[in-house]
């Protein structure tokens, strides 16, 4: 399965969007402006997700542990080796993955916004809408 599929496996959600930043995130998928998905420069598919996942892929054969090039791998972010399906699955984990960590765990999707956490002088952030395209 090709990137451009993946993407457009996600073209319904109003949450996702399209980097067209160069650089690390170029072209990648982000979510609530955090990239959950893009491919790398050797262009392999690589996803952010937890990192018992990306061991548990890696023990399977299924990835591995993906160095940007400056010698020290990035414990979230697997290159993923598994089949076309796999990879689609894996692309929507990562997007639910990051979508959580950036609330906090807390999640408002029928509203179409997310809770902020507590900020450093312990008081709540307000709602807020998220990032679109």
């Amino acid at each position: 399965m090709k990137f451009e599929q993946i993407a457009g496996a996600f073209a319904g959600d109003p949450l996702v969007s399209r980097s067209g930043a160069k650089g690390f995130g170029s072209g990648a998928l982000r979510v609530n402006g955090k990239i959950f998905a893009r491919m790398s420069s050797k262009r392999e598919l690589v996803v952010n997700i937890r990192k018992e996942r990306v061991d548990e892929l890696v023990s399977r054969g299924q990835g591995e542990h993906f160095d940007p090039g400056h010698g020290r791998v990035m414990e979230e972010w697997p290159v993923i080796r598994s089949n076309n399906a796999a990879r689609a699955s894996l692309a929507g984990e990562a997007c639910d993955f990051v979508k959580k960590a950036g609330n906090n765990g807390v999640q408002i999707p029928a509203l179409g916004i997310q809770q902020g956490g507590l900020g450093i002088n312990g008081g709540i952030n307000a709602l807020h809408a998220p990032h679109l395209p």
